[in-house]
């Protein structure tokens, strides 16, 4: 049996798999601000799964993780600096821990879903704010490890903005005032398809990617931009840069879950 833990700007997602890959149970909480209280609370709800006895642990975290000593060293949407989660998992749960951002890891999950089509993977996950991972042959890229694309700085409305700015789910509802689950009319989606595609556009030249795929909160409304979007890569005229399908995530909000599951498979893989 094995632990999952999503930890997300505003919820956190926790789940038990089996051995198969399948979900047992699952619980979701309001992340709190303050990391003390995070782990207060995520150990009481480790206690509500029902299973105490885990081999593994996989957790993500929406910031940069310095990979020498697992600690949080940047800040994304929690601004939790200098902790170890690694070590303080451990502490909750007494078996061993893997830790990685939460963008690799739901572009991990995604990759390996689309395996048998494509080896190229540039996933981008848009909810509170925007993530990205680039997977090939169903690995985590290593060089792009602490790819941050929401933070480009990009010409917006004459403006020079960070990517997440207008185009996150945050900025969304800063702009239509309303969440995306309420917009309904067409216009609305397409100003969202093209402040999407912005940052689309200025990382197909760098990534060159075979396919990319959208999930978060914003990738669950797919069906609602997804033509439009498509239709902005698809008029770019550079015979240079490839020109990739856009699809929706297979599991858009459960991605990072299923990523922290594979994970601990390619991790356990490598030491059985």
């Amino acid at each position: 049996m094995y632990l999952t833990i999503d930890v997300g700007g505003t919820k956190t997602l926790i789940a038990s798999f089996d051995n198969t890959g399948q979900i047992i149970n699952k619980i979701k909480f309001e992340t709190p601000l303050e990391y003390r209280d995070f782990l207060t609370i995520l150990a009481d709800n480790i206690l509500k799964l029902g299973e105490i006895n885990y081999e593994y642990v996989g957790a993500a975290f929406p910031e940069m993780i310095n990979q020498a000593d697992n600690t949080l060293v940047a800040g994304g949407t929690l601004q939790w600096h200098n902790v170890n989660p690694k070590k303080d998992i451990n502490n909750i749960t007494n078996c061993p821990v893997l830790i990685d951002n939460d963008a690799n890891l739901a572009g991990l999950s995604e990759a390996i879903i689309i395996k048998d089509h494509f080896s190229r993977v540039l996933y981008l996950t848009i909810s509170t704010g925007i993530g990205g991972a680039l997977i090939i042959n169903q690995k985590i890229d290593q060089t792009l490890i602490n790819m941050e694309p929401g933070h480009m700085i990009l010409n917006h409305d004459n403006k020079a903005m960070i990517w997440e700015a207008f185009a996150s789910g945050k900025a969304i509802v800063s702009t239509f005032n309303k969440y995306a689950r309420d917009i309904d009319d067409k216009d609305s989606w397409i100003k969202i398809a093209d402040n999407i595609s912005q940052g689309i556009i200025a990382l197909l030249p760098i990534i060159q990617p075979e396919v990319i795929v959208i999930g978060g909160s914003i990738g669950t409304y797919f069906e609602k931009y997804g033509q439009y979007l498509n239709q902005k890569v698809q008029d770019i005229t550079d015979v240079l840069i490839l020109k990739p399908e856009i699809i929706k995530a297979d599991h858009p909000e459960e991605a990072v879950i299923y990523g922290c599951y594979q994970l601990i498979k390619q991790a356990t893989s490598l030491t059985n």
